[in-house]
């Protein structure tokens, strides 16, 4: 009886030895980032036949994101040789609110509006080196945005002029440095910084609801936000 339960124990532990190989390396990891700067570049004319309306964001409610990664970890498991990590990143950011002023034939005006955006990346991650758990690393990341706006309003004009939001999808990119640490065998804390592009930030057509004008579409770019992040890995 003995024989035989050890037998199916050492047929069990065979079975499981590739599943066991085939996920060996796969990790998960979540992030949480205090958004430092996050700065749109001025908009293009809202009137490009007369140059009427030029739009210049001047300030940007600070901000936080959240990211999600799964990948797989390349090992060599030597403490001075790199490990490097591919994965799939979702990442999403707050909703904030830019405000600015715009300058026309009547003089200068204040305005504001919002901006919700997400990114999905294909992102790596690459270790210096490792000593006692602690491990430099650079990371690059690229892929697509999704920058929503909404909720345009100018606040002397009575009535302003008005936009319709818009999802737009453009390209994005990030860059980020730290330091991680490995406090458990298969988990690690990081301490990192990353610099973001979400790309432009684009209205839905306009009107001055006093005329009945119509006005060209609005469009930022490049939406920037530069962050401290701290992250949490596991790893199989």
């Amino acid at each position: 009886m003995y024989i035989m339960k050890k037998c199916r124990l050492s047929l069990l532990l065979f079975c499981l030895l590739p599943f066991t190989a085939l996920c060996s390396g796969w990790y998960g990891e979540a992030d949480v980032s205090n958004v430092l700067y996050n700065q749109p570049g001025n908009a293009t004319l809202a009137n490009p036949s007369t140059g009427d309306n030029t739009y210049f964001p001047s300030s940007i409610n600070p901000t936080f994101a959240g990211a999600l990664n799964f990948g797989y970890e390349f090992r060599n498991y030597n403490l001075f040789l790199p490990a490097l990590r591919l994965g799939l990143m979702y990442e999403y950011f707050t909703p904030f609110e830019v405000d600015g002023f715009l300058v026309n034939s009547s003089g200068r005006e204040n305005f504001k509006y919002y901006d919700q955006s997400q990114a999905a990346f294909l992102a790596a991650q690459l270790d210096l080196f490792n000593a006692s758990g602690f491990a430099p690393y650079i990371s690059a990341a690229a892929g697509a945005a999704a920058n929503q706006f909404y909720g345009y309003q100018e606040e002397d004009d009575n009535p302003s002029n008005s936009y319709l939001g818009r999802l737009y999808f453009p390209f994005a990119w990030q860059l980020g440095a730290g330091v991680s640490y490995t406090f458990l065998p298969h988990w690690t804390l990081g301490l990192g910084f990353t610099f973001t592009n979400l790309g432009a930030v684009k209205s839905g057509s306009g009107s001055v609801p006093s005329t009945g004008a119509a006005l060209a579409p609005l469009s930022y770019s490049p939406v920037e936000a530069s962050a401290v992040m701290l992250s949490i890995r596991n790893t199989l």
